[in-house]
Parts: C-alpha cells; sequence; structure tokens
C-alpha cells in the first residue's frame, strides 16, 4: 500500500513540473494474454530552467532527470536535443548555457517517439557593461586670479547598472594636479590632461584638457627691435650710421601698460633717447649697453649692446724715400708711403714739389727726379692729395753727370759644383756672348770666374785661378788671372767690386751673385776650400763689409743701381733691408732656383737695347724671362724690390712687434700657414705671414709691404691656392745666433730679441 502511495505522489510532481505525453490507443491483451513492453510516459524532474552568465565561468551548467514509465521489459533510453544549440547544448540530461537566448530541450523516447518530453531553457547575462566615461565640464578653466582649482565630475554610462567609481590621473608637467575626487589643482599657468578610468573597465576611460590662465594685468618680456644682440655705429659723417632707431616691443596682458624707459651704461660714449634713438658719441673699446625697461614692471627687460667705431680716412704720416744723389740730366724715382686710419689707395696719392727745381726737378704725378745741375742739397717733398696738411720729405745732391760709362753689370761667378758637376756657369757664359744686339760702347758685361774645381773647355777658364773678364762683342775678353783665392770670403768679394768701380765706372752699376744659395746663411761657396756638409758661404755679414770697404777704398758715394742674386732662396727681407745702404733695387729668388739659373740673353739683350730706359722694365725682364724659360708646371718664382723702401717696412713692421702683444709661437703659426719655401732655412712668404688672421696686422704695416714689392712672376699654374708675394722671412733658428742677431739687431730689434728669446 505504502509503495502505491509513493508512486502515485511521485507520479504528481512529475507531472506538475513536466509535459508529457501518452497514447490514445488502448492496449488489446493478445488472446493468449500476452504481455507487450511498451513505453507509456517520459517526464523530466523540471520544466524550466534560467541561467545566468554573470559568474566566473565561461558557461553554466545544469542536469535534467528523466523519468521513463512502460509496461513490461521496455526500452528506457533516451535521445537528448536542443533547439538552439548556440544558446544552450544537452548531454545525456546535461546541459550547458552557451550564450543569452532561448532553447527547447526535449528527452525522447528511443522505443517510442511519440513519449518524449521538454523543458525550456532562458540564458541571460546581468554583469553591468562600461560603455563609456564622460567628464563635466567639458572646456575646465581655471583662472589663478580668482581660484586655484576646478572640481570635475566622471559620468560612467552602460547597461546593468555599472559603478560611477573613477580613477584620476594628471598629465601636466607640473602645471595641475588631481585628487580621488576629481578636485584639480593648479600651481602655475599652462595647461594639461586630467583623464578618469572607470574602475570597473578600465578600457574605458574620458580625457578633459585644463587650461591655467591668470588673468592678473602683467608684462610678461620685453624685446628690443630691431632684434639683434649688437650693433655698430660709426662716427664717421659720410657713412651715415651715427645713430640708430630703435623700438621695443612689450607682451602685456590684461590691461598692463606697455611703456618703457631708455638708458645707457654709458651716456658719455653713447645716448639713448626717451624714444628710443641711439646715438654715437665716442668710439668705444667695449661695447655699451642700451637697455629698454618696463615701465608696469621694472624686473622685465631687454638690452642691445652698441659699439662705436670712427672710419673717418685719416692721413697720419707721410714717409719718402729716395736716393741720396743724382747726377746731371739723371733721374731716380722718389717713393712716398702714406701711412693713417681707413684711407683708401685714391686717399694715398701725393703730389710732388722741389725746393729748388732748378737743381733736381720732380714730376708732380710720378715723383721721378730729374738733375738739373750740380747742387744741393735740394728736398724734394711728397703732400697728402687727401690731406694737405700732412707731407713727408729727403734731400738729393745733384752731381756731375758720369765721364764714365752708362752701364756696367758685374758678374760674381762662384762656379762651385754647378759647374764641375753640370757646366751651368759655362753656359750662362755661352748665353750672354749669345745676344745678337750690338753691345753699346758704354755697356759694360764684367764676370770673375772661380769657386770650381773643374771648368768646362767652352771658353777656355782655369780653375786654377781666380780670372777677369769682360764681355764684348760676342766675345769672352780676359782682363786679369788673379791668384786662386777662397770666392766665400768677404776679402775676395770686396777685391771684384773695387775693380769693378774702379776699372768701369757707370752711372748705372750693378752685380749679380752666381752660385747656390741658403737665404740668410748666405750665397757662393767656393768647392775648393770647403766641402759638404760644411760649406762655406759668403754670408749677408760678409758682404756687407765688402761693399762697405770697397765703396770707402775707392771713394764711391753713390750706391749701385741694383744687386742680383742668381741664386736659391736670397729674397729674404732681412738681405735686403742689409743692401739697401748698397744698391736701390735687388732681384731674387725665394724658392731653390733651377741649376740653370737665369736666362741671360734675353735680358742682356733688353740691356744692350735699352741702356737708358728705367731699371724697372729690366728688372722685369729678368723676371719674366727666368720664369719663361722653365716648364708652366715648375715652382719657379723671381721677384724684384724697392730697396730704398725697406727702411720705412721694417720700421713699421718692428714697431708693431713691439705694442701688438702677439707671441713668437703666434708668428710661428701665421709662418706655417704661409707658403714654405725652405722649411731647413726656415724661409716662409711676408706676405702670407702679415694676412695670417691672428696676426690682426695693422693696415699700415700691410700698405708698406706692399710699397717694397716691385714685381713678382710665379707659374700660375703651379701655385694655386696659395701664390708668393714677393719676399721671404726667417721665422725659426737654423742660422747661426750671432750671424742672425748681427743681420736683424739694426734693422729689427725687436723681432730679432723675440727671435733670439725662443732660439
Amino acid at each position: 500500500m505504502k509503495k502505491k502511495l509513493f508512486a502515485l505522489l511521485l507520479a504528481t510532481l512529475l507531472l506538475a513540473g513536466c509535459t508529457t505525453s501518452t497514447s490514445k490507443k488502448k492496449r488489446k491483451k493478445s488472446t493468449s494474454e500476452e504481455i507487450v513492453n511498451v513505453v507509456t510516459n517520459v517526464t523530466l524532474n523540471r520544466s524550466e530552467i534560467n541561467f545566468n552568465l554573470n559568474e566566473e565561468h565561461q558557461y553554466v551548467v545544469e542536469t535534467l532527470v528523466a523519468t521513463v514509465e512502460g509496461e513490461g521489459d521496455y526500452d528506457k533510453t533516451l535521445t537528448w536535443s536542443s533547439s538552439n544549440e548556440s544558446v544552450a547544448t544537452v548531454v545525456n540530461g546535461v546541459i550547458n548555457g552557451l550564450s543569452i537566448g532561448n532553447a527547447v530541450i526535449t528527452a525522447t523516447s528511443n522505443s517510442n517517439k511519440d513519449k518524449y518530453a521538454t523543458c525550456s531553457i532562458s540564458v541571460i547575462n546581468d554583469i553591468p557593461v562600461v560603455e563609456s566615461v564622460s567628464i563635466s565640464p567639458e572646456q575646465p578653466t581655471i583662472d589663478l586670479k580668482t581660484s586655484s582649482s576646478v572640481q570635475l565630475t566622471a559620468i560612467v554610462s552602460g547597461k546593468n547598472s555599472p559603478s560611477q567609481k573613477v580613477t584620476w590621473q594628471a598629465q601636466s608637467s607640473g602645471v595641475l594636479s588631481v585628487n580621488s575626487d576629481g578636485l584639480v589643482t593648479a600651481t602655475q599657468t599652462g595647461s594639461g590632461t586630467i583623464s578618469a578610468t572607470s574602475v570597473e573597465d578600465t578600457s574605458k576611460f574620458a580625457t578633459v584638457s585644463v587650461t591655467v590662465i591668470d588673468s592678473t594685468p602683467r608684462v610678461n618680456s620685453v624685446e628690443i627691435q630691431p632684434n639683434g644682440s649688437s650693433y655698430s655705429l660709426d662716427l664717421y659723417e659720410e657713412k651715415n650710421n651715427k645713430t640708430k632707431q630703435f623700438s621695443a616691443k612689450v607682451n602685456a596682458e590684461y590691461g598692463a601698460s606697455e611703456e618703457v624707459t631708455w638708458s645707457s651704461s654709458d651716456p658719455s660714449k653713447v645716448s639713448v633717447s626717451e624714444a628710443g634713438l641711439v646715438t654715437a658719441l665716442q668710439t668705444t673699446v667695449s661695447s655699451v649697453t642700451i637697455t629698454a625697461t618696463s615701465k608696469f614692471d621694472s624686473t622685465k627687460t631687454d638690452t642691445v649692446l652698441i659699439s662705436v667705431v670712427d672710419t673717418t680716412p685719416r692721413v697720419s704720416s707721410v714717409n719718402v724715400s729716395l736716393a741720396q744723389s743724382v747726377k746731371v740730366n739723371g733721374t731716380t724715382t722718389a717713393s712716398a708711403v702714406v701711412s693713417g686710419t681707413n684711407i683708401s689707395a685714391d686717399q694715398k696719392k701725393v703730389t710732388w714739389s722741389s725746393s729748388n727745381s732748378s737743381i733736381a726737378d720732380v714730376d708732380p704725378n710720378t715723383g721721378v727726379v730729374t738733375g738739373k745741375s750740380v747742387g744741393g742739397p735740394v728736398t724734394i717733398t711728397a703732400t697728402s692729395v687727401f690731406d694737405n696738411t700732412k707731407y713727408g720729405s729727403a734731400t738729393i745732391s745733384v752731381q756731375e753727370a758720369s765721364t764714365g760709362d752708362a752701364y756696367t753689370v758685374m758678374i760674381y761667378m762662384c762656379g762651385s759644383d754647378l759647374e764641375s758637376d753640370g757646366d751651368y756657369a759655362s753656359t750662362d757664359i755661352s748665353e750672354i756672348l749669345a745676344v745678337t744686339q750690338s753691345q753699346p760702347e758704354d755697356v759694360n758685361i764684367i764676370i770673375e770666374t772661380g769657386g770650381a774645381s773643374r771648368w768646362a773647355s767652352t771658353h777656355g777658364i782655369s780653375a786654377n785661378y781666380l780670372t777677369r773678364y769682360e764681355v764684348r762683342d760676342r766675345k769672352l775678353v780676359k782682363k786679369a788671372q788673379l791668384t786662386k783665392a777662397n770666392m766665400s770670403i768677404s776679402s775676395t768679394f770686396q777685391s771684384f767690386v773695387e775693380w769693378g768701380i774702379k776699372d768701369y765706372p757707370a752711372d748705372k752699376m750693378a752685380l749679380v751673385f752666381w752660385d747656390h744659395g741658403s737665404g740668410l746663411d748666405g750665397c757662393c761657396y767656393d768647392e775648393n776650400y770647403s766641402s759638404y756638409p760644411s760649406y762655406d758661404y759668403l754670408d749677408p755679414i760678409e758682404v756687407q763689409t765688402g761693399f762697405r770697404n770697397a765703396f770707402k777704398n775707392t771713394n764711391y758715394n753713390d750706391r749701385f743701381e741694383w744687386i742680383g742674386y742668381d741664386c736659391c732662396l736670397m729674397q729674404n727681407l732681412e738681405l735686403a733691408a742689409i743692401n739697401a745702404e748698397f744698391a736701390q733695387y735687388m732681384v731674387a729668388s725665394q724658392v731653390s732656383e733651377n741649376g740653370g739659373g737665369w736666362d741671360y740673353t734675353p735680358w742682356v739683350t733688353e740691356l744692350y737695347k735699352n741702356k737708358e730706359g728705367q731699371t724697372s722694365t729690366l728688372l722685369t725682364k729678368i723676371c719674366d724671362s727666368f720664369v719663361d724659360y722653365y716648364s708652366s708646371s715648375s715652382n719657379q718664382t723671381l721677384s724684384w724690390v724697392y730697396l730704398d723702401r725697406v727702411a720705412t717696412f721694417t720700421s713699421a713692421f718692428d714697431s708693431f712687434v713691439k705694442t701688438s702683444g702677439k707671441t713668437y709661437s703666434t708668428y710661428k703659426s701665421a709662418a706655417n700657414n704661409a707658403l714654405c719655401f725652405e722649411r731647413d732655412t726656415c724661409s716662409y712668404d711676408l706676405g702670407g705671414i702679415l694676412n695670417y688672421s691672428s696676426l690682426s696686422v695693422t693696415s699700415e704695416v700691410k700698405s708698406a709691404y706692399s710699397n717694397i714689392v716691385g714685381y713678382t712672376r710665379y707659374n700660375t699654374s703651379y701655385y694655386r691656392s696659395k701664390q708668393p708675394t714677393g719676399v721671404n722671412f726667417f721665422v725659426g733658428n737654423y742660422t747661426d745666433e750671432d750671424t742672425y742677431e748681427a743681420i736683424t739687431k739694426d734693422t729689427l730689434p725687436n723681432w730679432s730679441a723675440m727671435v733670439l728669446a725662443n732660439w
């Protein structure tokens, strides 16, 4: 009875929770009353299940319990199915909820398809979803004049009532900060970004830009315009650059005044008006500061530096160089160096005048002095065209016209190994004899040969004697055969000079040294009396002694027209300063000459054709014919200089050395940046040294140097980046100290002291 009651109760419960299907057919008993195996009913323990995906798992699971009723030994197996497997699946009653939606789970009898039961499935998800975050106000501004903060509010929008909690963050480079409640505080003007990020979904956030202003009236900056940092004014009226107008741009906000006051750090040199007009009053050593100051806020200023120069051309002096004497009907050219500041080439012009034109007349434009009658001294004056209050003068005497010849060229030919190894001396004699132009009676070329261990047989010259020759009508005429003597000593040279002056006096005397040369070491080494490496040269002091003694012994009171060096490296300032005592011009090479030396035929031809011509023309011919003789790619160069003008330059340069404050190392740097013609003998191009920027050589010194050089010829295809300027200068310590001091002590005392101090 209890079993039957329990069965009824269970059936009642199952029927209440599940939908069931029953057959309308009544079972008929067979005639034999056999039991039929049949399913009569299928029920499920639940008719409806609600899933909520708001859990930690990807899906949720429920299990249905199915009851199968029937008669006999019936089949109790079932087939489970889902009407929407994307929403829910079922396996043996185990249901998986997969996605939001509805589905029906069915359990069907495998033996009687009419018998089944169903359960409705509903899948939901009530997780809060954050869709966006916004911040209010959208364009917040803080004005520090009234407040230092602003309150921001964050609104989190979405589904299923997401949390309103956010985290606040400031990105402002120190301008802003924000607390956890969204209160933004400003520390200075500027701007920054504030972000609010959802706590529930950190991928959702909002940002807002906060601008911080300060509407308090203020001046932010003062700018002087034009806005250069420094300017130079010039007191020279013609340049119209004595004043400059400035203005001040004041960056003011919120009604602050834009007015400024102007001031000068040295009103005695540079003044400034209330309107910003700057006026130069005096030259300055250091710049004067002009300041514009805000009237509203005196801490706001701007400055500009003003320097004042005075480029007004001024002539300070006129120095005249002039030969001591000229013969009646003879000419010589005076030269003038106009010194000063800011003077151009045109402003260096002079006009010439004579204190007694009946004795010595002078061309007012060219400075050519002509002897008119015996007398003197006559003062020749050069007056500045630009400033006629500045002038200079020199005196000259006029002597009787020479009863001698017009021209004598003396060649001191020390053959050395150039002859014994290469016949170069004999070749140059042949070049002289090859001149086809008729030789005037009053033009002499005399030669003294020696110094070589062997002479070519060309002219019958003996190495066992000193031999003196005269060139006459294309022949070498022996005039004297002397005892063999050392041509590298002063007495031998002196004897030759005396012979020329006494036996071949002429209006114009010239002397050529022929042999090796080595700058300040000297020239003309006699290989019969010395050998490598202890060569004995005729040094500059020996040349000086020989000339002085020869002039004294012959009562020669004039100067030679020119001295030439057919030798290497002899165009040096120091040597020119010594030779200025004995001649008016000097022609020599800055570099090592090729063994063949000068090309004699062209310039001797010029001498024969034009014995009365300008010396400058003849010397230029020597330079041109020499350089033309050699390949255009060779380094050959030759120049001639005015010896009368050397003293003006050495005086200006030595004064510069004394006052410039430049160290010897700076001069060494200048030399290293100039053309170096022979590093072993420390021969550097003087013009290149003077143009070295760090020396800051004055225009007066540079002008005096340019007046020395009459003409320079060089192969332009060889000298491209740097060109020879005509004269070498000694910077180093190669030469013997005592000799160097003797060469320079009178003409370059300050330079000599500096060099010797760094020897």
